[in-house]
């Protein structure tokens, strides 16, 4: 059962507005950082991609420091390992369990995707990060950061 947050709604009303950005969700660990992020995708998108960072750090890695990053390798890494096919369509790259290593390495690969005018909506689920994100905000401008907390009263009621 999905218990309907705060936070969905704004992701609703931000949708159309996450073309040209990443949006980073933070919160500690189970408050429902990834139920909210599957059912968002799964109602408000076409097409989604939910990639563990954990399982494909390797692969991840090794696709964003290749230095020819192109459509056909990027669309190569996504029909080997997930047998998806990319049409510059309404789709969601979902990138859970984000820690501070696999953070810079989403954002390295936000770039490159960006860098090929692609009309991915990007969504990294990320731990809570004891650090604030003022670099974030000076080096990324064009990215989003939101919090998830644990349910509030209203959302308890709700449930």
């Amino acid at each position: 059962m999905f218990i309907k947050r705060k936070l969905y709604n704004s992701l609703k009303n931000r949708k159309n507005n996450l073309s040209s950005k990443l949006l980073i969700i933070d919160g500690a660990i189970q408050v429902g950082k990834t139920t909210l992020a599957k059912e968002f995708a799964k109602n408000e998108f076409k097409n989604y991609l939910f990639l563990d960072t954990e399982i494909e750090y390797k692969k991840l890695e090794k696709l964003c420091k290749n230095q020819e990053f192109t459509l056909g390798i990027f669309s190569t890494y996504l029909k080997n390992s997930f047998n998806v096919t990319i049409n510059n369509e309404d789709l969601l790259l979902i990138f859970d369990n984000v820690d501070s290593d696999s953070t810079l390495l989403v954002l390295g690969l936000y770039s490159r995707i960006k860098s090929l005018n692609l009309n991915f909506k990007i969504m990294a689920l990320r731990k809570m990060m004891p650090l604030k994100n003022t670099w974030l905000k000076k080096d990324y401008p064009d990215v989003l950061s939101l919090r998830l907390n644990p349910l509030d009263f209203e959302e308890f009621l709700m449930a």
